[in-house]
């Protein structure tokens, strides 16, 4: 279910360790949305992220179309993206 009021946010799975976050910005290009924010956990050393991010969106529009995404193969891996 797609939000009504802010924050719209995704959250995407499955993405690769080595990804950036202009890998995840690349992906949402091509369903031509551009993230508002992109948040990369990291591991508690602090050198590589989790295999999953936050995405965060201007309008609950942008966040139907990101959604349009899962599947998408980054690096190899099919990710995952959910409300």
């Amino acid at each position: 279910i797609i939000p009504t009021t802010p924050p719209f946010v995704a959250y995407v799975g499955n993405i690769p360790f080595t990804s950036t976050e202009a890998d995840v910005r690349a992906m949402f290009a091509t369903v031509s949305v551009d993230p508002k924010e992109v948040r990369l956990p990291v591991d508690k050393a602090g050198d590589k992220h989790k295999g999953f991010c936050y995405t965060f969106f201007n309008d609950g529009q942008s966040l139907k179309d990101a959604l349009q995404c899962s599947g998408y193969v980054m690096k190899g891996r099919a990710v995952r993206v959910n409300v």
